[in-house]
């Protein structure tokens, strides 16, 4: 196997890209979405609301759980990310301290 390499810190800067653009996104639009439920959405007026919220619960709640289920697939991704990093970064401490097992024993 072979024909590629490997870098754990352009692992953890995509990780870091998750976690500071894409998760603070979801996380302002979640709690965006959480806030009008707890306004009861009162913008469509008087008249209107009684008829025009229930309709736009149903998909105010579809909605939020999408973006809670996108929120928890980006944690998830950054958390790869960075697991998948420290492994190589220890595979590589092994390696290379492997190597200099290997060159010592040749020198002597």
């Amino acid at each position: 196997m072979g024909g590629f390499t490997v870098d754990p810190a352009t692992l953890q800067a995509q990780a870091s890209a998750i976690e500071s653009g894409i998760t603070s996104v979801l996380q302002e639009c979640l709690a965006a979405a959480e806030q009008a439920d707890e306004d009861e959405n009162f913008q469509y007026g008087i008249l209107l609301t009684p008829l025009a919220w229930p309709a736009m619960e149903l998909v105010a709640k579809d909605a939020q759980e999408g973006i809670k289920a996108t929120l928890q697939l980006s944690e998830a991704l950054s958390e790869a990310l960075n697991g998948v990093s420290r492994c190589y970064a220890g595979m590589d401490e092994v390696v290379c301290s492997a190597l200099d097992k290997i060159a010592a024993e040749v020198e002597e």
